[in-house]
C-alpha cells in the first residue's frame, strides 16, 4: 500500500488524475498514508471537477485528521472550501458558497498570507451575492 500511495502521489503531480484515484482509493487503507491519501485523492476528483466527490473526500480526511490547525489540517480544509466554491457556482446554490465562506474567514483568521485567502475569501462572498435570490 505504501507503493500504491507514492505512484499516486506521482500520477497526480503528473497531472494523471484517473490512473492516481485507483491507486490512492487503495492506499487510503493503509493507516500511515490514509489522511495524505484522502487529501490527494480530493484534489484527483477536483480535477476532474467532481466538486461533490472531492468535497466528500476532503470530508473524510478532516475526520480522520484530528487536528485541523496545523499545515495539512489547513490544506484539507482549503481543499473542501475550493470543492464547495465549485459545487456552489456549478449548481448556482448559494448553500456550499455559504459553508465555503466559514472555513474561507476561518483560515484567514488563523492565517491571513495562508495560500491566496485574501482573494479567494472575497471570490466567494462575490459569489454568493450573485447566487442569492434578490
Amino acid at each position: 500500500l505504501g507503493l500504491r500511495y507514492q505512484l499516486g502521489k506521482l500520477q497526480l503531480h503528473l497531472g494523471k488524475s484517473e490512473e492516481a484515484i485507483a491507486n490512492l482509493q487503495q492506499s487510503q487503507n493503509d493507516g500511515r498514508h490514509r489522511v495524505q491519501s484522502l487529501g490527494m485523492l480530493g484534489h484527483a476528483f477536483e480535477t476532474l471537477r467532481w466538486h461533490t466527490e472531492a468535497g466528500e473526500t476532503f470530508r473524510k480526511a478532516l475526520e480522520a485528521h484530528h487536528t485541523h490547525n496545523d499545515k495539512l489540517g489547513m490544506d484539507l480544509r482549503y481543499g473542501l472550501m475550493v470543492s464547495l466554491q465549485e459545487k456552489g457556482r456549478q449548481d448556482r446554490d448559494p448553500a456550499p458558497v455559504q459553508e465555503a465562506v466559514k472555513i474561507a474567514s476561518g483560515l484567514a483568521m488563523q492565517d491571513i498570507s495562508f495560500k491566496d485567502i485574501r482573494e479567494r475569501r472575497e471570490q466567494l462572498q462575490a459569489l454568493l451575492q450573485e447566487l442569492r435570490p434578490a
